[in-house]
């Protein structure tokens, strides 16, 4: 009767880690029938490491050998869309005419359109400058600076919420590249690797440095369209896979210069689990070595599984694990929650920022044009007003008015002059005596 219960705590744990274990398991029961069989990825034609064209005019690069085994393990065949710049390739997603697009940076915006995958790759976008340049301390010190990036790029995505930096927004690195020697800007904000790898294929990487500490830090995914929902648990199966190789490892170290990413959530767990199986073997071999000694080994084996001990053994190895996968399951979600809230927080300050410097806009043109005219009557500021096509470019602001400053011998003066105007029971409130009004 003893050994039952044992055998039966023993299976219900076994069954408990299963059912833990199950979601990931559950990734990979996709029938290839549910899958399409031809994939059309669009690409940069020029955004190396990502990106690039090899000898034979093929796409080649980090991102394009993510895709490759991607689509090895997935079944697809892929035909890569080539484009010139962010604007096509996004264009291209929407208009249908990709289904997704390899190692992009995700980005608050895109996130709103696009469904990602997981992390395949890092990034950092920095600021460079000349090599003698040394008014620029780093990327925090952009106010009232020339800066030129890659349009609708991430780094454009950032910088274009600053209203106090003069934005050049080219077509591609190169362009900037060529904007910052020509010095028709000062500083260049893009991500590091690309910029370096431009930098040295047209050999200018000894005339540019970078400053001070990266603008920020890019997580680069597979961005598919949101009604391929259902490619996600397949690309992110696959990733998973390849991140463990180390045909991932030497490609990454190629491409960014060091041998990966962070150890993720999913490796840390995978040794954990490897490291209690190692130590649950030792303990038991160990054991079954000193008893050896006066037993038959498999005598010993047959008694020790049918043992209170292995059960014990089974319950603490299982909660262990499990205890694990709720702390590690926990600790990604808190990440992802804090990255998700953290760039809702930048939208709405940049928001609230962007909507005082407008006000602060018009004012300052309500203080020009008094500058320019000296005396503004009402028909001049309605004029104004209405070239100004507030409920166009200022929607919200519900009007634009001015106060005059008058001394007491104009009070009269001044009421006698608005009554004329058609306002017949105009007067300044409050009322009363006063050095001005």
């Amino acid at each position: 009767m003893g050994m039952t219960i044992y055998r039966s705590i023993i299976l219900l744990r076994l069954v408990w880690l299963g059912l833990l274990l199950w979601p990931g398991l559950a990734g990979n029961a996709w029938s290839d029938e549910d899958e399409p069989r031809e994939m059309t990825a669009v690409i940069l034609r020029d955004f190396a490491p990502l990106y690039r064209l090899d000898a034979a005019g093929q796409p080649a690069g980090f991102a394009i050998d993510v895709l490759n085994e991607v689509a090895r393990s997935a079944r697809w065949n892929v035909r890569y869309l080539m484009v010139d710049n962010w604007e096509q390739l996004t264009d291209a997603l929407r208009d249908r005419r990709a289904d997704l697009s390899p190692a992009t940076a995700v980005t608050s915006a895109w996130e709103r359109e696009f469904l990602f995958s997981e992390t395949v790759a890092r990034d950092y976008v920095s600021c460079f400058v000349l090599q003698y340049n040394d008014k620029v301390h780093g990327c925090d010190n952009l106010a009232n600076r020339t800066v030129t990036t890659v349009r609708y790029g991430a780094s454009y995505q950032r910088l274009e919420r600053e209203h106090d930096i003069r934005l050049l927004a080219t077509q591609g690195i190169e362009a900037s590249l060529t904007q910052l020697l020509q010095q028709q800007a000062e500083v260049l904000v893009a991500p590091e690797r690309a910029v370096w790898h431009r930098a040295e294929q047209l050999g200018v990487h000894g005339q540019i440095k970078t400053t001070g500490r990266p603008l920020l830090e890019l997580k680069r995914a597979m961005m598919v369209r949101k009604d391929l929902a259902h490619l996600l648990p397949v690309i992110n199966k696959a990733l998973r896979d390849y991140i463990e190789s180390p045909h991932y490892r030497r490609n990454y170290q190629q491409s960014y210069g060091h041998a990966g990413m962070p150890w993720s959530i999913d490796r840390l767990a995978g040794w954990l689990i490897v490291l209690v199986a190692l130590v649950g073997m030792v303990v038991v071999w160990r054991r079954g070595w000193h008893y050896s000694i006066h037993h038959p080994a498999s005598d010993y084996w047959i008694r020790f599984v049918n043992t209170q001990k292995m059960a014990w053994l089974v319950l603490m190895g299982t909660s262990l694990l499990t205890v694990v996968g709720w702390h590690l399951a926990t600790l990604y979600v808190e990440d992802r929650s804090s990255d998700r809230f953290a760039y809702k927080v930048e939208e709405a300050r940049t928001a609230i920022v962007k909507r005082m410097q407008e006000y602060e806009q018009v004012l300052r043109g309500g203080v020009a044009f008094f500058n320019a005219h000296g005396s503004v009557t009402r028909d001049d500021w309605r004029t104004y007003v209405d070239t100004l096509q507030i409920d166009t470019f200022w929607p919200g602001v519900q009007g634009i008015g001015f106060s005059l400053m008058i001394a007491p011998e104009q009070l009269d003066q001044h009421i006698a002059l608005v009554r004329s105007q058609g306002f017949e029971h105009y007067t300044v409130r409050p009322e009363g005596v006063r050095s001005l009004y």
